[in-house]
């Protein structure tokens, strides 16, 4: 899986010669997104406060409807791993 396929996917439509991309060890596309978003939380996590708040807080409604969908299993490992940042969501989804 590819964390940033749609701005890969923007890039090639608009001729972009250059984009960052990383490629992830995931096996499902919802364990990919899982990942991305401990990535995104983590690239905040040792600077203010308010950027982790933020970071987190900004994430949340995606996470909160790949479980609402069961797009993302709650008892997969990554997502016990994104029950860290939303205890609530682990709470009402049920996770073991």
């Amino acid at each position: 899986m590819i964390d940033g396929h749609a701005r890969l996917e923007l890039a090639e439509r608009t001729k972009t010669t250059v984009v960052v991309v990383m490629f992830l060890d995931a096996e499902t596309d919802a364990e990919a997104f899982a990942i991305g978003i401990l990535l995104n939380i983590a690239k905040w996590i040792f600077g203010d406060q308010d950027k982790v708040t933020w970071a987190t807080a900004s994430r949340r409604a995606a996470v909160e409807r790949a479980l609402h969908t069961r797009w993302l299993e709650a008892r997969t490992e990554v997502a016990k791993q994104l029950f860290e940042f939303y205890p609530d969501l682990e709470r009402r989804y049920h996770a073991d």
